[in-house]
């Protein structure tokens, strides 16, 4: 079966009821969290006539613990910081490695190795078996006959 799951996403949810009683802005935790992803634009180096922007990023690469992350700080409306933790739950969650699709519908191949017994006979059997268990808003799809019989025939 083809692997979907994997990839390891890092989400940042907003607590409104924290944000109201430490006075931070919903646009603020945005900037701080656009920083550690995209960057922020924090000036231009100027080398001759060219003109490059100065954009700071924190890597997460580095980041060995989520607790880190916690402690970013947010400005607060009376400018003082508070931990990004504080005012969002942070976490760590697994989350779909790739998503592939095929005309509008997504897509998951299943491989097998067939040993001992006819293909053809083996697609029935597995169409047979599988009526009843997948439900309506999937289909089940074989490979064409010609297509079937060149991979068999290592073509």
């Amino acid at each position: 079966v083809q692997r979907i799951l994997g990839l390891s996403v890092l989400r940042i949810n907003a607590n409104y009821d924290l944000m109201a009683r430490y006075g931070v802005s919903a646009s603020e935790i945005l900037r701080t969290v656009e920083m550690l992803r995209v960057g922020t634009n924090a000036g231009k180096i100027f080398e001759g006539m060219k003109r490059f922007d100065l954009v700071l990023r924190l890597d997460l690469d580095v980041i060995k613990d989520i607790k880190e992350i916690h402690n970013i700080p947010v400005m607060t409306a009376g400018g003082k910081t508070i931990p990004l933790g504080e005012v969002a739950d942070i976490e760590l969650v697994e989350s779909a490695a790739s998503i592939l699709r095929e005309g509008l519908k997504r897509r998951l191949f299943v491989e097998v190795n067939i040993r001992g017994r006819d293909l053809v006979g083996y697609i029935k059997e597995a169409q047979e078996k599988t009526k009843s268990t997948i439900p309506l808003l999937y289909f089940l799809e074989d490979l064409p006959t010609e297509q079937r019989q060149k991979m068999v025939q290592g073509l």
